[in-house]
C-alpha cells in the first residue's frame, strides 16, 4: 500500500496529521530567526590583550608573536592574522564552516594557557566570539535634548553611559555585546617635575613604585576578643585626588618626601580616540551586535523599548537623549514583503490556472489547500534543520506553487459537471518481434 492510498483509507489519520503539521509548523515559524540573508559567516575568534603603554614594536615582539605560535596549530583554523596597537595586540582567527565555536575558544583558551610567559604589566587576555569588525545590528545616537540640553562636551559622559545605559540594553535577549564609541573614559593623571626629582635624587622607577606600592590593601591577620572573631586589613588604595598626593614617595636625610613636593595630581579624561558628529553635532554612537541565533526583528524591536524608558528615566534629567539611528530591519522587512507578496501573487495564479484547466471547484479547491500546507511543514523542517528566515528560503518557498503550472496537458475533462478525469489515451498495441501485422494480446 503506497502512501496516497493510505491517507485515502485513513482519512481521519490523514486529517490529524494535517493538523499536527500546521500546528508544530506554525510553532516553528514563530521561533525562526529572520534575517536578511543566510549566515554562511566563516566562525571568527578575537583574541585581545592589553599592554599598558607598550609601544605597537613591543606588543609585537613580546604577546602576538608567542600567542601566533601557540595558536598557528589548531584543528579547523583556516587563517590567522594580528594586529598590533600603542598598548594593545589583537589576533583574529577564521575557522572552518561549521565549526563549533564554543569549542573553538575553548582550545584557544588551552593554547594561550601554554605561553611561556608575559611582561608583568600585561592583562589577561580576553577571547571573543564576535567578528572585530561587525558593524552592528542596530545603532542609536546619544546628543542633547533640544530643550534643557546637556551643555559641555558630550564625550566626557562615557562613565554614565558605561554605567548605566549599557547594561540595560546588554539585557535584552539576543544581544551578544554593546559598543560605545566616541567617548572618554574619567582617569586621575600625575604630573611630575623632573627637576624637583633631580634634586631630591629620586628617579621615575621609584616614584612609579612608589604610586603602585602605596594603591594597594593589606590583611593583617585575625585575632579574637571574647566569642567574636576581627579581622584586619590595612585600606590604603586611594579614594580621591588628595589620597595621591599625600603618600610618601622616598626619604631624603630622615624627612619624608610626600608626592605634593614634587608633582601634583588632577582628574581629567582620557584623550579621545574617535569623534563622531552628526549634522555638525557631537554625539556618541551606540551599537548592539546580535547573538548569530537571534531574531534581528525582536532585537530591535526590545532595543527601542528600552531606548524609551532609558529616555524618560535616566537620560532626560541630565539633558540626554537616545535617538534611533539606523538598523537592519527596515531593509529585511521591506525585503520579506515584497518576497511574501510574490508568493501569494504566485500561488493565487497558481490556482486560478489549475481552475482554468480541470473546470473543478473540487480538485481545484484540493490542490490549493496542498500549496499552504506544504509550506506550513516546510517551516517545521527549517527549525529542526535550524535554518532561518530569509531572502534565498522565502525564494525557495515561492517555487512550488510555480510547480503547478506544469500540469500535463493530456488533463483534460469528460465533462465540466463531474469530477471524473479522462484516463490518458492508450498506447496502440505493439507488434511482436519478427510477426508483421500480428498484434501482441495483453497479458490477463
Amino acid at each position: 500500500m503506497n502512501l496516497i492510498q493510505a491517507c485515502i483509507r485513513y482519512p481521519v489519520t490523514t486529517a490529524v496529521g494535517v493538523l499536527l503539521v500546521l500546528l508544530f509548523g506554525g510553532i516553528s515559524l514563530s521561533q525562526l530567526p529572520i534575517r536578511l540573508t543566510p549566515n554562511i559567516n566563516q566562525p571568527v575568534i578575537t583574541v585581545s590583550t592589553v599592554w599598558p603603554g607598550a609601544s605597537p614594536y613591543e606588543v609585537e615582539r613580546e604577546i602576538v608573536t608567542k600567542q601566533e605560535e601557540e595558536l598557528q596549530t589548531i584543528e579547523g583554523l583556516v587563517s590567522m592574522r594580528s594586529e598590533s596597537y600603542d598598548s594593545e595586540g589583537v589576533v583574529i582567527l577564521r575557522f572552518q564552516l561549521g565549526t563549533n565555536k564554543d569549542s573553538a575558544m575553548l582550545k584557544i583558551a588551552n593554547r594561550l594557557a601554554q605561553v611561556e610567559s608575559y611582561p608583568l604589566e600585561v592583562k589577561q587576555p580576553v577571547i571573543s566570539g564576535e567578528d572585530e569588525i561587525s558593524s552592528g545590528a542596530a545603532w542609536f545616537w546619544l546628543i542633547p535634548t533640544e530643550t534643557n540640553g546637556f551643555e559641555g562636551d558630550i564625550s566626557t559622559v562615557y562613565d554614565f553611559v558605561d554605567d548605566f545605559v549599557k547594561p540595560e540594553l546588554e539585557r535584552v535577549p539576543g544581544v551578544s555585546q554593546i559598543n560605545v564609541y566616541g567617548g572618554r573614559k574619567r582617569e586621575i593623571r600625575v604630573i611630575f617635575d623632573p627637576t624637583k626629582l633631580a634634586l631630591r635624587g629620586i628617579t621615575i622607577s621609584e616614584f612609579a613604585d612608589a604610586l603602585d606600592r602605596e594603591n594597594r590593601n593589606y590583611s593583617g591577620g585575625s585575632f579574637d576578643e571574647g566569642k567574636r572573631r576581627y579581622v584586619v586589613r590595612t585600606v590604603g588604595e586611594y579614594r580621591s585626588v588628595d589620597d595621591i598626593e599625600n603618600i610618601v614617595i622616598a626619604f631624603r636625610d630622615g624627612v619624608p618626601v610626600y608626592l605634593r613636593d614634587v608633582a601634583y595630581a588632577e582628574l581629567n579624561f582620557h584623550k579621545p580616540d574617535a569623534m563622531a558628529f552628526r549634522l555638525d553635532q557631537r554625539i556618541l554612537p551606540v551599537s548592539a551586535a546580535k547573538a548569530p541565533d537571534a531574531n534581528i526583528l525582536d532585537i530591535v524591536e526590545e532595543l527601542n523599548i528600552r531606548r524609551a524608558r532609558l529616555n524618560a528615566q535616566v537620560l532626560n534629567p541630565r539633558g540626554l537623549e537616545m535617538v534611533r539611528g539606523w538598523d537592519e530591519t527596515r531593509f529585511i522587512r521591506s525585503a520579506v514583503r515584497l518576497v511574501r507578496n510574490s508568493l501569494l501573487i504566485g500561488g493565487v495564479l497558481a490556482i486560478l490556472v489549475l481552475w482554468a484547466f480541470l473546470r473543478s471547484y473540487r480538485s481545484t479547491l484540493i490542490i490549493a489547500l496542498c500549496i499552504p500546507i506544504s509550506i506550513v511543514g516546510t517551516f517545521l523542517a527549517m527549525k529542526l534543520l535550524g535554518r532561518s528566515i530569509n531572502l534565498v528560503s522565502l525564494a525557495g518557498l515561492a517555487l512550488p506553487p510555480a510547480w503547478c503550472w506544469t500540469t500535463p496537458s493530456w488533463c483534460s475533462r469528460t465533462s465540466t459537471d463531474t469530477g471524473n478525469w479522462e484516463s490518458p489515451p492508450r498506447m496502440p498495441p505493439t507488434t511482436a518481434p519478427g510477426k508483421s501485422g500480428a498484434p501482441c494480446s495483453p497479458a490477463r
